[in-house]
């Protein structure tokens, strides 16, 4: 009976694996470059985006084609989820965890000790400069790091991927139009041209959807769309089986909050229900 806990623990462990879903973003209102990332352009400015990675994460490049300087202002930024909008740089960011520690007491021997941590962290100020003629990155968050889950199965088709070495695997696959998508955001940036403390602030606004949808175990070296146009490919992912009460919920990204699936869904349903 001893051995038989120990068997069935490693077999409850070898089931668990991570599971994948990958997602192609799209816009009706933004062109894509060669690299299938997301550019605006015009006579001051290119702002041009990137979703490729875990998370879908906002890679930001904004070159300022001036010849005097321009400015983001972070704080007057967003990322905004079926209307509800997430700051570019809130002002403060809140840090918990585990601090584990240990004694050694040569008499008593080594005793350990935890303690609970819940502090908040200041964040600078949110206004960067873009000098003239030149550009700056930023990924300032991330857009999900759950799996979308509220569309129908029917929309699930079960196909097979062919992978890099000539082996197949099998996945589910599904596509969208903007007003259908299990996933929908637009991102707000506030630029300042000139003098940033008497030059009118103007607003770019970009639309962006979730227009088609990988399920599958395939991790992310081997799924061919993920690397042939990492523009418009993100993925998550999700610890299932035994390691799934390891997996992180709610996540952050370079200082920022992630909107869960879970938490937009939340959104949208409270708006349903007040119509």
């Amino acid at each position: 009976m001893r051995l038989t806990i120990p068997v069935l623990f490693l077999l409850v462990l070898a089931c668990s694996c991570n599971r994948y879903q990958y997602f192609g973003i799209n816009s009706a209102q933004v062109q894509k470059n060669d690299q299938q990332a997301f550019t605006v352009e015009n006579d001051t400015l290119q702002i041009v985006y990137n979703f490729n990675g875990k998370n879908a994460p906002v890679n930001l490049l904004v070159r300022n084609k001036l010849n005097k300087p321009i400015y983001i202002d972070w704080k007057r930024s967003a990322l905004i989820i079926n209307d509800k909008a997430i700051s570019y740089s809130p002002d403060e960011v809140g840090i918990r965890g585990v601090v584990n520690g240990g004694t050694i007491n040569w008499v008593e021997g080594f005793s350990s000790t935890q303690a609970s941590l819940d502090v908040t962290a200041k964040l600078p100020a949110g206004t960067q400069m873009i000098p003239p003629q030149s550009f700056v990155t930023r990924t300032p968050m991330g857009v999900t790091n759950k799996l979308l889950k509220n569309f129908p199965d029917s929309a699930l088709q079960k196909i097979e991927l062919i992978l890099d070495d000539g082996s197949t695997a099998v996945a589910r696959q599904a596509f969208f139009e903007a007003y259908n998508s299990p996933l929908q955001f637009r991102s707000y940036l506030t630029i300042v041209v000139g003098d940033s403390s008497a030059s009118v602030p103007v607003a770019y606004q970009q639309s962006f959807y979730v227009s088609e949808l990988y399920r599958t175990l395939v991790r992310p070296k081997k799924f061919t769309l993920y690397r042939d146009r990492p523009g418009e490919w993100s993925y998550v992912e999700e610890v299932t089986g035994f390691g799934k009460s390891a997996a992180t919920g709610f996540g952050v990204l370079a200082g920022a909050a992630i909107l869960t699936t879970d938490a937009w869904l939340e959104s949208r349903n409270g708006q349903s229900g007040r119509k």
